[in-house]
Parts: structure tokens; C-alpha cells; sequence
């Protein structure tokens, strides 16, 4: 009899450190995502914004899945996140309609977010994500790429006037 009574502690102790490691006794904060477009700075309606944890095990993913919502006509988004200090989350947009057809990247956030209490509900965004078109970065590439030809014309110029240049 005293020996199952110390088998069950010994197996419900383990069983509690289990479940805190894989996320059952974890606390999650709301993150509220803002997406703008980074030429207008305008919001961004319809992206849909998500955190994943890259740095956390396959199963703490597993009993943590990522959380993702769509951005309202404020162009914000609320998360509820996994409040992680070590390894945080990344956060991410995925925009795909007829105007956004690419991101540039995700954000890290300062963390603040980490230290309010649970129940906080955030009225200013906490994580900003800018957003951009492929027809725009096509624009600016071209640009650059008239500029750099008007430089090495001016040079050849330059070099052509004053070869002592």
C-alpha cells in the first residue's frame, strides 16, 4: 500500500512537470499586431498575422500551436501569445490579394507586452508589421538601377573631359 501511494506521487509529480513543460501550465498575453504599408503608411486590411516559436521544441509547438488572426479595417490584429522569455515569439503577415503580394519580414517586439498582467487588452499596437508590393519594389529597383547607369556615364564623362581626374 505505501508503495503505490509513492508510485502514484512519484507519477502525478512527473506528470505535473510534464504538462508545464508542454504548455498546459503556460501563461499567454494579448498582443495586439498592427500591419501597414510601408510606402503610405496606411493600414492594411485582410493580412493575416500569426507568432511562431522556431526556437522551441516540436513539442511545445505541438501543444502550443501558433496563433493567427486577419487584420480588421484599422489594418490590427489581436494574438493571444505564449509568454515566453527565453525563446519569444517571431512575428509574421502573410498578405495575399490583387494590391500586397510580399512582406519584409517579421518583427520582434521589445517585450514589453511579457510584463503586463494577463487580462490586460491592449489599445495601442504592440507589434507594427510593414508590408510592401512586389510592383513597388520592382519600381524602386529599377531606380536604382537607372541611377547606377547615370553614375557610371557621368564617370565615363568625367574621366573622358580630365584624365588627370
Amino acid at each position: 500500500m505505501r508503495r503505490t501511494r509513492f508510485g502514484l506521487y512519484k507519477f502525478f509529480l512527473l506528470l505535473c512537470l510534464t504538462a508545464g513543460t508542454f504548455g498546459c501550465a503556460t501563461s499567454y498575453r494579448k498582443v495586439l499586431v498592427s500591419v501597414i504599408d510601408s510606402n503610405t503608411r496606411q493600414p492594411v486590411a485582410k493580412a493575416t498575422v500569426s507568432a511562431s516559436y522556431p526556437a522551441k521544441s516540436s513539442l511545445f509547438r505541438l501543444f502550443n500551436p501558433s496563433p493567427r488572426s486577419v487584420t480588421d479595417v484599422r489594418g490590427e490584429a489581436m494574438l493571444k501569445v505564449v509568454c515566453e522569455r527565453t525563446f519569444g515569439p517571431l512575428f509574421d503577415v502573410v498578405v495575399a490579394n490583387e494590391q500586397y503580394d510580399q512582406h519584409l519580414g517579421y518583427s520582434e517586439s521589445s517585450n514589453e507586452w511579457m510584463n503586463r498582467p494577463k487580462e490586460f487588452i491592449p489599445t495601442k499596437p504592440d507589434i507594427i508589421l510593414e508590408v510592401t508590393s512586389r510592383m513597388d519594389e520592382k519600381r524602386a529597383q529599377e531606380g536604382l538601377e537607372a541611377k547606377d547607369k547615370s553614375d557610371d556615364l557621368a564617370a565615363e564623362k568625367l574621366f573622358r573631359e580630365s584624365p588627370d581626374f
